[in-house]
Formats: C-alpha cells, sequence, structure tokens
C-alpha cells in the first residue's frame, strides 16, 4: 500500500505542477498525508508493543538543542543501569538492552556492523553516510580508513617532522604573546592540517578559511540530523531550507577539493588516501572519500582531543613526565611510552561517538519483539568500552593504527608547548558539531616557556 501511495503522489505531483491542476495539487496534499498516516499506524503497531518509556516528550521530537537531547539519553542510562544500552525505535519507544549481541542486530540491519567490528580504528568516520549519503561502498571506506599502509604512514618519522614544521608555522602567525593563551583557532587549523594534508597528500590550499568554516557548517547541519527527529525528515529539511545549505556547503567543499587534487600543486607527504585509493580502487572516485574522511575526521578528533586536554588538566604532573620523555625522544611522539600509555588508557575511557542514528533495512527482532524495515534506530553507545571481551580485537589493533598515531601527534605536539590547568576560565571550544556541545570546558593554558 505504501509504495501504492507514494506512487499516486508522485504522478499527481508531476501533472499538478505541470499543468496547474488544483485537484492534482491537493489530491498531492491529501495523498502525503495518508502516505505519513499510514507509515505512523504501520510501524506504531509493532513500536507499542515494546517494553519501555515512551519519548521523553512531544517537544522533545522537535526540539534543536542537542545538549539537553544527550543529558536525557544519559539519565536515562544511568537510570536503567550502566550495564545496559539504550536503543530508541522510531523515535517513539526506547528499550534497554544489556547484550551487545541485540545491539549487534540492529546494526547488522542498517549495515553498520562492519565498522562496529573495528570500533576503535573507526570512530572518527561512523556517520559517514549522514555526511555523503550513499557516495560510496561502507566496506569500501572501511578498507580505506584501515590500510596498513596508511597506519604505517602516518608514525613515520618524515611525516611527524613535516607536521611538526607545519604546526610551529602555525604558533607563529596564531598565537598571543603571554602566559595565558587562546589556542582554540591553533587547535583547529592543526587538526584540519593535518587531516587535509593525509587525506589529500597536499599542504592545505589557499582557501583553508573558507574551506574549515564550509566544514564546520556542515557538520553542524549533520549532527542536527542525529539529535532532532524534525531534521530527520527529508521534507522537513527541503520545506526550511536546511537541504539546500546542506548541498550548497557540501558541493563547495567537494568542488574546492576536488580542484586542488586536479591541481599541479606539490605533494607535501610521500603517500596518503589519496594514493591509496588510486592504487587498490582505480575505478572509484576518491573525492567523496576524502572528504569525508576530512570532515568527520576534523569533527571527531576535536572531540577525542579535548579529552584528552581534559585529563591532563587534571594533573600537571603527569604533563610534565609526558613532555620530558617526549623530548628525551627528540620529539618523536612514537616512542614515548608514556603517552601511549595515557591514551591507550583514556581514549577507550571516552565515548568518542555518543549516538548512533540509522535505518534498518531489513526488520529486526529484538527482546521477543519485532522491529519492521525503514525505522529510525538511535543507539547510546555510552557503555560500550565497558564490554571488555568485545574490545580485546580491536584494542590490539588500536595500539598500531593511524586513530592513536595521529592523536600521539595532536596532544604531543600541544604537551611540549602548553601547560594545562582545570580553572574557571574562558570556555575551550575546538571543533564543531557534536564536539562543541559536548566538550566546552574551562581550561586555562599556559606557555611552557
Amino acid at each position: 500500500m505504501g509504495l501504492k501511495v507514494n506512487l499516486f503522489t508522485t504522478f499527481a505531483a508531476i501533472i499538478g505542477i505541470a499543468f496547474y491542476n488544483p485537484s492534482c495539487l491537493f489530491l498531492t496534499f491529501g495523498l502525503t498525508v495518508l502516505t505519513i498516516l499510514y507509515n505512523y499506524w504501520k510501524n506504531w503497531q509493532y513500536l507499542m508493543k515494546l517494553p519501555g518509556g515512551k519519548r521523553i516528550s512531544v517537544r522533545g521530537l522537535f526540539e534543536n538543542s542537542s545538549s539537553e537531547f544527550y543529558e536525557n539519553m544519559k539519565k536515562l542510562w544511568i537510570k536503567h543501569g550502566k550495564d545496559k544500552f539504550v536503543v530508541w525505535i522510531g523515535f517513539e519507544r526506547f528499550v534497554t538492552v544489556s547484550k551487545y549481541e541485540d545491539v549487534k542486530t540492529i546494526l547488522i540491519a542498517t549495515n553498520d556492523n562492519v565498522l562496529m567490528d573495528k570500533y576503535h580504528a573507526m570512530w572518527p568516520w561512523i556517520g559517514a553516510d549522514v555526511v555523503r549519503g550513499n557516495d560510496f561502498p561502507c566496506q569500501t571506506f572501511t578498507n580505506v580508513i584501515t590500510s596498513n599502509a596508511l597506519n604505517k604512514f602516518t608514525k613515520d618519522v618524515s611525516f611527524v617532522d613535516h607536521m611538526s614544521r607545519r604546526f610551529g608555522a602555525l604558533c607563529k602567525h596564531n598565537m598571543s604573546s603571554g602566559d595565558t593563551v587562546d589556542i582554540q583557532m591553533l587547535s583547529k587549523l592543526m587538526m584540519f592540517d593535518i587531516l587535509y594534508v593525509i587525506g589529500t597528500g597536499r599542504n592545505i590550499s589557499d582557501q583553508r578559511t573558507e574551506l574549515l568554516k564550509e566544514t564546520e557548517r556542515l557538520i553542524s547541519m549533520a549532527d542536527s540530523r542525529i539529535y532532532s527527529g524534525l531534521m530527520q525528515s527529508s521534507l522537513i529539511r527541503t520545506v526550511i531550507g536546511e537541504e539546500r545549505r546542506f548541498n550548497s556547503a557540501r558541493n563547495r567543499i567537494s568542488q574546492i577539493i576536488s580542484t586542488h587534487l586536479k591541481s599541479a600543486d606539490t605533494k607535501a607527504v610521500s603517500y596518503s588516501v589519496y594514493d591509496d585509493i588510486r592504487s587498490r580502487f582505480p575505478n572509484i572516485d576518491p573525492s567523496p572519500l576524502i572528504e569525508t574522511f576530512v570532515l568527520l575526521g576534523y569533527d571527531r578528533f576535536s572531540i577525542a582531543f579535548t579529552n584528552m586536554i581534559i585529563e591532563l588538566s587534571k594533573s600537571a604532573e603527569l604533563q610534565d613526565e609526558i613532555c620530558n620523555e617526549i623530548r628525551e625522544n627528540q620529539r618523536n611522539f612514537m616512542k614515548s611510552q608514556k603517552l601511549h600509555k595515557f591514551l591507550i588508557e583514556q581514549l577507550p575511557a571516552h565515548t568518542i561517538i555518543p549516538v548512533v542514528t540509522k535505518t534498518t533495512q531489513a526488520g529486526v527482532p529484538l527482546i521477543g519483539q519485532f522491529i519492521p524495515p525503514n525505522t529510525g534506530v538511535l543507539l547510546y553507545l555510552e557503555n560500550l568500552d565497558s564490554h571488555g571481551k568485545l574490545m580485546e580485537n580491536s584494542m590490539s589493533k588500536f595500539d598500531e593504527c593511524m586513530t592513536m598515531n595521529l592523536m600521539k601527534i595532536f596532544v604531543g605536539e600541544f604537551i611540549v608547548r602548553f601547560k594545562f590547568q582545570m580553572k574557571e576560565t574562558k570556555r575551550l571550544w575546538m571543533g564543531c558539531g557534536v564536539s562543541l556541545r559536548r566538550n566546552g570546558v574551562n581550561v586555562c593554558v599556559r606557555n611552557r616557556y
């Protein structure tokens, strides 16, 4: 019935618009309403059978404040037990499950299981479909990002030295003098530069300011599609113009990066995501994958970096120990055992992706009930890393993966230059989207020299 209604609606819209036929336009409106009601009723009959509570409020379905949404999710997680996952089905009812196998059932139905199998290596890029749609196969993207060649390259001395020189140049042009400094813009530029270099193999173009602005704009809109039920409706997004703005930002980013890839600019490093795609997947357009790498990587590494700064600001002694060891190793971050130990302990302890929102591609059996296909599912992954056995294999790979290598560079570069102290001072915003709303913290940053 749903298919028939959609077909009738489409034909009526074409006729109504082409011939300006009021009857057809009225029919279009009526059938659209009928489609919505039918789909709602179809899902409702299943969802009402699920145990658990209703959504927080009707207003919550249309809220645009993600901070409130995340806080409510956190309260539910604590209320129902920290050993459980909160699964929101269709933005109508939530259930709590204690077994990862139940969550895995959902992930398989949303084609997300590949990402979660390599969670620690993949967390910066979970949500790629929100940013780029279906521009590339999920499996291909996973294979590219977890490439052994890229893992090896990002820990190479020549790459680390190149990024250190870039960071030194950024410090000269973006640092204020004095004891207490503001590193917000510096941290943004540093992360964006590194991810852009790894993605394209070239130093970022003269259009860095515009590219960074469009990136933050796009990621913030993509984030709203996760936490706002209103923004999950393509019809609503089109009516209010959000879809147009989203596509405009995405197209502009695509244009800048594609033009730069085709330019005659000299390569800054010996290897990149672009090179990996060209060599292993010659029939695939590399641009969408590279754009996604830069966009999501920038936002998610901002979250992780801010989490690490928060932890470091709690102990001046730990900061000094890591800094001294890095200097003893001639600023080779990959050889710092104290930095490695700190990151391997702290990164898994903080959820980088607070929620994952997907649409089931097929019907899903869950706790004795049935979740129909094409149902929106939201997973609150706060306690994902507490499932030790689940993460044993991932953690062994995480030791040497690109994600860990980049975090060593990010944290290492800042720890040898600055001291961090938890203090009532200006809030430190680093990143965009989720990272801004989750990680506004009071940290005082001081020069070491």
